[in-house]
């Protein structure tokens, strides 16, 4: 479907992610794409190269790609030259989060698409940039995008995108968040959570619960910290010496105790 739609424009290109793009090789008989392009590039990104995703634009050779590798990438319409689309592109590999730098995956339909369903029409306008339209395949669906903005397109070099709470909430899972925790736990007091006979279901079962009761996402992991706490026989200065916690941060786990305590009733 996602490939269909891409031979009909005018001039399309398709990004693709390391692996995928690696796969769409194998199945164009062991052969590269024309002027395709890598979006890592400089310094920063020497050690990871292997890494990079790539941009092509619409040749016959794609043809030979699978439909399901195709539907793994994402299509990128634009009337601008392809290195001017990649300067875009590569404007947004990273973004500001909390204050902070962090590499985007944007090139990865299964972080784009969630994303994007959360995007205003600005967000939409701004993330296109000099391109008209972008489809993805989400759910075996095809979404298209529209940019409808009347600006005319300036490249901005530094870090520009910021990716907003509410961007992150479709790809929020429990069960990443929980093994991301008992990681953390393992390194800092391996002794606490060893107490528990099964540690990552029972950090999903306390994150699960949290945000059944409305709690956010760092809420919820602040219960987790004091449910922890509680069934570890931890007292609350031994947890912020481990896991570095300032003052505000213990202020706010005796805030979460006592809304637990609400939700147990």
């Amino acid at each position: 479907m996602l490939i269909s739609w891409f031979f009909k424009q005018k001039q399309a290109y398709w990004l693709a992610s390391a692996d995928v793009h690696q796969q769409a090789i194998k199945e164009n008989h062991q052969l590269g794409f024309n002027d395709a392009i890598p979006l890592f590039h400089g310094e920063q990104f020497k050690e990871v190269m292997p890494l990079s995703p790539w941009l092509i634009p619409a040749q016959e050779s794609l043809n030979h790609v699978a439909q399901e590798t195709f539907d793994n990438g994402i299509v990128f319409v634009s009337d601008s030259d392809i290195w001017d689309v990649i300067k875009h592109l590569r404007s947004m590999l990273y973004a500001a989060l909390d204050g902070e730098e962090v590499l985007f995956r944007f090139y990865d339909p299964n972080v784009l698409a969630p994303m994007f369903a959360t995007f205003t029409q600005d967000e939409i306008n701004a993330f296109l940039g000099n391109g008209q339209h972008i489809a993805i395949m989400q759910e075996q669906e095809l979404k298209i995008y529209r940019n409808h903005s009347q600006l005319p397109f300036q490249l901005i070099k530094a870090t520009w995108w910021k990716i907003k709470p509410h961007h992150l909430e479709p790809l929020y899972k429990v069960e990443a968040h929980a093994r991301a925790i008992e990681r953390r736990l393992w390194e800092r007091m391996p002794e606490q959570i060893n107490q528990f006979e099964s540690p990552s279901l029972t950090l999903q079962k306390i994150l699960q619960q949290a945000i059944d009761n409305g709690a956010s996402v760092d809420k919820a992991e602040q219960a987790v910290l004091v449910a922890f706490a509680q069934q570890t026989g931890v007292d609350y200065w031994e947890l912020s010496q481990a896991l570095f916690l300032d003052d505000n941060d213990v202020q706010l786990l005796k805030e979460i105790e006592k809304e637990m305590a609400l939700w147990e009733c």
